[in-house]
């Protein structure tokens, strides 16, 4: 895995984007942060 740099970025979410995020963190036992990198990884080319 790729050396992580700390960076904050602000994202705005409809509600149902959110609790979606919420939803797939939850059922994953990962934290919304994590979850997102996860998805962001699925783009990779």
């Amino acid at each position: 895995m790729a050396r992580r740099v700390r960076e904050p970025i602000q994202v705005y979410l409809t509600a149902a984007e959110r609790t979606e995020l919420d939803r797939a963190a939850r059922d994953l036992g990962i934290s919304r942060s994590e979850a997102l990198r996860m998805g962001l990884e699925l783009f990779e080319l």
